[in-house]
């Protein structure tokens, strides 16, 4: 198995290979050229960045390497620097990341790598607080659809009291009208019964 250099880079991306079978591993084309395979990918025509002689993207080979044991005890400030690079990265580029740190110190003692463990620690909290802030604007979301809600019922029925208490005072208006014309109409016949001539036709009926 090849051994990958610390220092080992992508001539095209300049980003430092990866160990395992990530497309950011190394990769030979049929020239002897070794890239990794994001650049090969995005390379249009598929031709060799080095030499421009041409290759057939399916015979793309992945380098099985393995790092030294001193760049592998190493790697804790590499592995502090992506976990800073990925601190607002998305959700599964996160968990990836996350996955390979802890196989990592899986590896090593408790007692080592004191930083990383701290770093990942705070991680976990700072994405817990990121997925509780989003549930309580959820909470408040409905909240105020519930709010909303209850004051539009509110408003529809105070209207409707409203509409009940102007029919309630057109009725009373009415009747009190009806009980003035009543009125009117019994002093009208006050007034007939007061005239000369009906005291003695009443005195009559008697």
């Amino acid at each position: 198995m090849l051994v990958l250099h610390p220092t080992s880079r992508c001539d095209v991306c300049l980003e430092p290979y990866a160990s395992d079978s990530s497309p950011q591993a190394p990769h030979a084309i049929p020239c002897g050229h070794i890239f990794c395979k994001v650049c090969l990918d995005t390379v249009e025509p598929a031709n060799c960045p080095l030499c421009r002689k041409p290759f057939m993207p399916d015979r793309v080979k992945n380098l099985h390497v393995d790092r030294p044991e001193s760049a592998d005890e190493n790697r804790e400030p590499e592995l502090l620097e992506k976990l800073v690079m990925a601190w607002d990265a998305e959700e599964q580029e996160l968990l990836v990341l996350l996955t390979q740190i802890e196989e990592w110190l899986n590896s090593k003692d408790e007692g080592e790598n004191t930083a990383l463990r701290k770093a990942v620690s705070v991680l976990a909290k700072f994405q817990k607080l990121k997925t509780r802030r989003v549930d309580d604007h959820r909470m408040i979301k409905r909240l105020k659809g519930q709010i909303a809600d209850e004051d539009y019922q509110r408003a529809t029925q105070s209207e409707e009291s409203k509409a009940v208490e102007l029919s309630l005072m057109h009725q009373i208006e009415t009747l009190q009208s009806q009980l003035s014309r009543t009125q009117g109409e019994v002093v009208q016949l006050r007034v007939q019964t007061s005239r000369p001539g009906m005291s003695e036709l009443n005195d009559l009926r008697k």
